[in-house]
């Protein structure tokens, strides 16, 4: 079982607890079976805890996104040296800019929007607009750090700027 697997399983946990104490205990125990047959994924999933609890306020949108039926299984990807942002390293690739505009479907472009703007600029990156992609922008507060969520957009096929309206935001 791969480390996003085993974090979805961790956080369905919390969920079927409230509803069936025999269906947890069993979890429980087919994640500890696996961990057996590879301590490093037990490892990984630890730490990935660990991340969580030491950083509540930043970390509460990536339990919500590898829970997402639909787009929990992707990875962001962001270019070295932009995007600078405390993330579970699982979940994120650091790309160079040539892969970073790629059009890809298991890996997300991954930007911080403030309330100064999106970081990087998204709307003066030489070639991003080249297709239809998803884009996920990290809302944050530059001043407190406060982490307010992830909003995953659809950006059309000719687009020229980001979009920001609510049409394009993917639920």
């Amino acid at each position: 079982m791969d480390i996003l697997h085993r974090i979805k399983a961790i956080f369905n946990l919390n969920k079927e607890a409230e509803q069936d104490p025999q269906d947890i205990y069993n979890t429980k125990l087919n994640l500890n079976k696996e961990a057996e047959q590879d301590p490093q994924d037990i490892y990984k999933t630890k730490m990935f805890y660990d991340f969580l609890k030491e950083n509540p306020y930043t970390t509460s949108w990536i339990v919500k996104f590898v829970s997402c039926p639909q787009h929990g299984n992707k990875r962001f990807k962001r270019v070295a040296g932009w995007s600078e942002f405390i993330i579970y390293e699982p979940l994120i690739d650091i790309v160079s800019f040539d892969e970073f505009i790629k059009i890809e479907k298991d890996r997300i472009p991954f930007f911080v929007g403030t309330q100064f703007g999106i970081i990087p600029k998204i709307n003066d990156m030489p070639g991003f607009f080249n297709g239809r992609k998803m884009i996920a922008v990290l809302g944050k507060s530059v001043l407190s750090g406060y982490v307010s969520g992830l909003r995953l957009y659809q950006v059309r096929k000719n687009a020229k700027k980001f979009p920001t309206n609510k049409q394009n935001e993917i639920k």
